[in-house]
């Protein structure tokens, strides 16, 4: 035996000497990543929430790459298309280089989760280690619905319309969204999508006025339903929508994150993670994701009648505006 194998062999001992020592083993050795890390902030509506430095305060005491992503602005359409192709160009741009962690806030965690089922298959979806979603909506209805009952809204009188859960969403989409079709890809559908090795942080406000808290329990249910043991549900008081999320909190998700070996260290075992993975099988839970499920699935049925009776109501008004223009012209001739 050669000098330089011998030397070899030496070095091996040691560190494993060296980490049984220290109360890791060998196994765990192998376990640790050492591939670059970079994040990705994904901010939501009109680029709120996800903002850089608060992102980088997350990740306290580790040099990340942190890169924000402004989904789209004008004519929103609320985490599908158009915020998907826009998220895709950026990611695109991405060399591949390093493992990725994603930082999304509402309409961007939206868009992820869409992004996801639509891409599942592509090499750049393996390399998403964690997803940190602040104020996720299960479906876009459900967030105009919230936002226009809650106690910022300014047209909470018309949630108190029959049926209005069912057609206020196309109200918002002529009036505001025009991109948005409230029977497409929602995330309640599309976070099945989510491979069950990717760590998933749920980051949710109980008196958030834009997205009710039940949405990121139902969230939380489906993951962990679906054999996603990775999953965690920080429930923070307080009525913010973005930026939720505290310097403790970034203390608790880094821990998360070394027990995952997505970032380097050594975890502190002395952070309970298990007040942050609540029984998912929680009646309550099952029932809330159940009854959204249910919701955005009798969005996919009545979108067909609903578009129909707007074309003949508008094709009435049409007709009536007609014959009142035509009978005025005659009386003035």
């Amino acid at each position: 035996m050669n000098n330089r194998v011998r030397n070899a062999l030496a070095c091996v001992c040691m560190m494993m000497i060296h980490y049984t020592v220290h109360g890791m083993n060998w196994g765990a050795i192998q376990k640790i990543s050492t591939k670059k890390v970079k994040v990705y902030a994904v901010a939501g509506l009109g680029g709120g929430g996800s903002d850089t430095e608060y992102v980088r305060n997350l990740f306290k005491g580790h040099d990340l790459d942190i890169e924000r992503i402004v989904t789209s602005l004008e004519d929103s359409d609320l985490g599908q298309d158009r915020c998907i192709r826009k998220l895709r160009e950026e990611l695109e741009k991405d060399n591949g280089s390093h493992d990725i962690i994603i930082h999304a806030s509402s309409q961007g965690a939206a868009t992820i989760l869409n992004y996801m089922a639509e891409e599942s298959n592509q090499e750049r979806i393996r390399r998403i280690k964690c997803l940190i979603l602040e104020g996720l909506y299960m479906s876009g209805n459900r967030g105009i619905t919230h936002t226009l009952r809650g106690p910022k809204g300014e047209f909470g009188p018309i949630m108190h319309a029959p049926f209005s859960e069912s057609w206020v969403p196309y109200l918002a989409r002529l009036i505001r969204f025009h991109g948005y079709c409230p029977s497409k890809q929602q995330p309640i559908k599309s976070i099945a999508a989510v491979p069950h090795d990717v760590v998933v942080i749920m980051a949710h406000g109980q008196e958030d006025p834009k997205v009710p808290h039940d949405d990121a329990c139902a969230g939380y249910h489906a993951l962990r339903q679906q054999g996603n043991d990775k999953t965690f549900l920080i429930s923070k008081p307080g009525s913010n929508h973005t930026h939720v999320l505290e310097s403790s909190d970034g203390v608790v998700i880094q821990e998360i994150l070394k027990t995952h070996n997505i970032l380097p260290g050594n975890a502190d075992k002395t952070i309970d993670l298990a007040q942050y993975q609540p029984d998912h099988k929680n009646e309550n839970y099952r029932q809330i994701y159940h009854a959204i499920f249910a919701q955005e699935s009798m969005h996919e049925q009545i979108a067909t009648p609903i578009y129909v009776t707007a074309a003949l109501f508008a094709g009435y008004v049409a007709l009536r505006s007609a014959l009142y223009v035509r009978k005025k012209l005659y009386r003035n001739v």
